[in-house]
């Protein structure tokens, strides 16, 4: 039997940890022969960091982050699937909504990018501190032009949020979506990537 769990809102408590009842619940499944998978929007990097910080990344057969657009199995561990957004992907969704009207920053397996023509928000600073990650700020015509950008993070104040992806959505093109990931957050990613 395979248990696949989302991570945040799931898995996880609101001060990010794992219950001892649900930690219990884990051990027992693995001990009656299922596998578990972890899924969610965060990086890879960032969910094994979790997993071994709460003591239960032994207990997961396989990480699957950015919405499952990068899936590592964790016996080895090696990336079994990768899915980045093609320079072509990210010329395309900036033609049609237009990214630099937003704050918004890229996501990379192992760094979060952000243009240097763009104040930095402070929700940016916030998932780069949350997911222990790098902040890096380049030109847009470098970070579209890399091969390993594997989502598109658009930030706003929550009582926009819901509003501002309606938009977005309204506007891109056939073959990808947006998707709202958080209170400030909102996930750009090709349609083929989901978590389902």
């Amino acid at each position: 039997m395979l248990l696949i769990t989302d991570l945040d809102g799931t898995l996880l408590t609101s001060q990010k940890t794992i219950s001892p009842r649900t930690r219990q619940a884990l051990i027992a499944f693995r001990q009656d022969g299922g596998l578990l998978a972890a899924c969610s929007a965060r990086p890879v990097s960032s969910m094994v960091r979790l997993l071994r910080q709460q003591q239960v990344d032994t207990l997961f057969s396989w990480c699957a982050g950015f919405n499952c657009g990068r899936l590592l199995e964790m016996a080895g561990p090696r990336i079994i699937h990768a899915a980045p957004l093609t320079a072509t992907d990210l010329w395309n969704i900036d033609q049609h909504i237009s990214l630099s009207r937003y704050h918004h920053h890229f996501f990379s397996a192992e760094a979060i990018h952000h243009r240097d023509d763009r104040l930095i928000a402070p929700w940016t600073t916030y998932e780069a501190r949350l997911f222990g990650l790098p902040l890096i700020t380049e030109t847009a015509e470098n970070i579209f032009n890399r091969r390993n950008i594997y989502k598109i993070t658009l930030v706003a104040a929550s009582s926009e949020i819901d509003t501002l992806c309606t938009e977005v959505n309204n506007h891109l093109p056939c073959g990808y979506y947006a998707v709202v990931t958080g209170e400030n957050y909102i996930d750009i990613q090709r349609a083929d990537i989901n978590k389902g």
